[in-house]
């Protein structure tokens, strides 16, 4: 079981200058005041702390992102899991990659190549192939994982941009002074995440400039970002991160960025349809290193994690993995995909979806993120359940849901420490094949993302 430790603020009064402190390292969100106005009730018991900020974008509202009140620290067997999945994804994002050009160039079946079509954009399947000119497949890949019993069940995968990473450099900056308890230091080991993120840009930079004969340290760093994006200091992190590195990194709106000189792209919510991917695509790879690359959204896709189980993909993605397949394998949902009113099983089990107990099942839009496109039956009556199957469209995923809920220490209305049953989920950092780190999210409501209402923690492991 994940441990919970004793608090590391004890008092109101310790509790305020913890979440002042993680406003000063900028660990928020920020909200124009509008949105923030029709958000209002919808925090947590303790209110967080808020400051107004004037931006280019107008007056912004930042508000902290709480934390749970006590060290999160994962088990060596949990870490070692873990670990070992790591150095598999590359080796599973290569054999995405092997099954696309099989399935572009049709050498699959014609359901099989259907379904990796689906995944992708008219531009993806064109330009799929596209090399970025850096090793990496991906290099800022994060797994949304529940935990099943003692293991993690990984349930999203997101690959677009570093979501969060700056957020746990800064809740490990402001926390650092408070993990020490009656004189010990908590059993638990942080992860090297701001090491392995400005090590991961610095290959990225170096492979692409070396291919091109230039030295990696000439080129810029721009970190795409608009000041009105409600994780902004996430990515002003990042920037202080690389910095600090000695990269030449900067905060660039993306209109501004450079068009005819070399230079790295790192993306915040940039996506395609966003105004701002034509100007990523400009001289893209050959005047642009873009992190995470272009036209290979489609690698973060849901659809994989059933792909790696039914042939005939299931028998490339073994001959890729060799005897690691199984632990994969284990490590993903028990799913199915939706046709046709039946949900397809991986054992070739079609069962209608009315007949699915609404507390089991939850179907995901295969390339949904943040909670939409969704439908989670749990809490719902049979008859809302059948009624609400109406949304579920042909392709999205069925996935098995896991009831995970852990009790944690939290700050009460009066800024007292009380334990409080939670529903959780974590994100696994992978940057390359290193685990670079962990973030735990927690929530009163089974459906969690970064909420108002939910709580941030970066993830500590036992070292044995």
């Amino acid at each position: 079981e994940v441990v919970m430790l004793s608090p590391v603020v004890s008092d109101r009064q310790e509790i305020v200058e913890l979440l002042q402190s993680l406003m000063n390292q900028g660990l928020a969100y920020l909200y124009k005041p509008e949105r923030y106005a029709r958000l209002r009730g919808g925090g947590h018991s303790f209110s967080s702390p808020t400051r107004v900020l004037e931006t280019p974008a107008g007056e912004m509202i930042q508000e902290v992102v709480q934390p749970v009140l006590s060290p999160v620290v994962i088990s060596h067997a949990q870490h070692q899991s873990l670990v070992r999945i790591a150095k598999l994804w590359p080796v599973f994002l290569q054999a995405q990659l092997d099954i696309y050009r099989l399935a572009k160039t049709g050498k699959l079946d014609p359901l099989t190549c259907r379904m990796i079509k689906s995944m992708c954009t008219e531009k993806e399947w064109e330009l799929g192939d596209t090399e970025p000119g850096y090793q990496a497949i991906h290099p800022f890949i994060r797994l949304d994982a529940v935990l099943d019993g003692d293991r993690f069940r990984v349930i999203d995968i997101n690959s677009t941009r570093p979501a969060g990473v700056g957020d746990i450099i800064a809740f490990n900056t402001a926390l650092n002074g408070h993990l020490i308890h009656d004189g010990q230091a908590y059993r638990g080991q942080t992860y090297p995440i701001c090491r392995a993120f400005t090590d991961i840009v610095r290959r990225c930079v170096d492979d692409w400039a070396g291919d091109r004969n230039l030295p990696g340290e000439s080129i810029p760093i721009q970190i795409a970002l608009r000041h009105g994006d409600g994780d902004w200091f996430n990515f002003f992190n990042l920037n202080f991160a690389l910095s600090g590195a000695g990269l030449a990194s900067s905060l660039v709106d993306p209109e501004s960025l450079c068009r005819d000189e070399a230079c790295a792209v790192i993306r915040s919510r940039i996506k395609e349809g966003d105004p701002a991917y034509q100007l990523l695509e400009h001289g893209y790879p050959d005047k642009r290193c873009v992190m995470s690359p272009l036209y290979r959204r489609f690698l973060g896709n849901k659809l994989w994690m059933y792909l790696l189980s039914i042939e005939p993909t299931a028998s490339i993605f073994k001959q890729a993995l060799g005897s690691d397949y199984n632990l994969l394998f284990e490590a993903m949902p028990d799913m199915g995909l939706v046709e046709q009113g039946r949900l397809c099983l991986s054992s070739g089990e079609r069962v209608r979806l009315d007949e699915l107990s609404p507390k089991e099942w939850v179907f995901k839009d295969p390339a949904s993120s943040s909670g939409r496109r969704m439908l989670l039956g749990f809490a719902m009556s049979s008859g809302k359940w059948h009624d609400a199957l109406s949304m579920v469209r042909d392709g999205w995923v069925g996935q098995r849901f896991y009831r995970s809920q852990e009790k944690f220490l939290v700050a009460s209305e009066n800024g007292e420490p009380k334990a409080q049953k939670l529903y959780t989920k974590y994100g696994v950092y992978i940057f390359g094949s290193t685990l670079a780190g962990i973030e735990l999210h927690a929530r009163e409501f089974p459906v969690v993302h970064g909420a108002r209402n939910t709580y941030f923690n970066s993830v500590m492991h036992k070292s044995q």
